[in-house]
């Protein structure tokens, strides 16, 4: 038997390229298939966000096949990752980065922005067009920032796209998109 796990892409590139791109179906076609925003949807698909149970159900009833196996994608896809993470030496660095960056980005984004303002979580997440439970993560510093959620932001608040991409690690800003 084989302990290494074989290369596995994230779902949202695997979604992409074998049922998105087959049927022509762009990324705000996909997210109104769906049910969620485009801005989710561009995540799922840049391999930022996570395919869970709730988004496993509705991609088999948009897209086919069963929650399994989707729910499989995203389980082969972070064993994938956690073995090559473990071989790399710099896991740990990159790992403390975006933890930092994480929670630079969460306390700037309510003392800047949410506290003098009087903005909710749920106003923010309505503004966003997101999930009110992500932005609630996103606040509280377990949350990713992403590319494509620094243009909303800066959109949002008035700032510059380069002024929310300073709090995505590196390492994400090479992922191609």
């Amino acid at each position: 038997m084989r302990n290494t796990p074989t290369f596995a892409g994230h779902p949202g590139f695997v979604l992409l390229k074998y049922f998105m791109w087959p049927l022509n179906c762009s990324i705000e076609k996909a997210a109104r298939l769906l049910g969620i925003s485009s801005l989710h949807m561009q995540g799922l698909v840049e391999g930022i966000i996570d395919v869970d149970n709730d988004l496993a159900k509705k991609l088999t009833i948009v897209f086919g096949r069963t929650p399994a196996f989707w729910t499989g994608l995203q389980t082969k896809y972070e064993a994938w990752v956690s073995y090559t993470e473990a071989k790399s030496p710099s896991v740990v660095a990159e790992a403390a980065e975006e933890v930092a960056k994480q929670a630079v980005a969460a306390k700037t984004l309510k003392d800047k922005f949410l506290t003098p303002r009087g903005i909710t979580v749920e106003e923010l997440a309505k503004r966003l067009r997101l999930p009110v439970r992500y932005v609630r993560k996103l606040v509280s510093g377990s949350g990713k920032l992403y590319a494509a959620l620094a243009d909303r932001l800066a959109e949002t608040f008035g700032t510059t796209r380069e002024y929310w991409l300073n709090f995505v690690p590196r390492k994400q800003l090479a992922m191609p998109t």
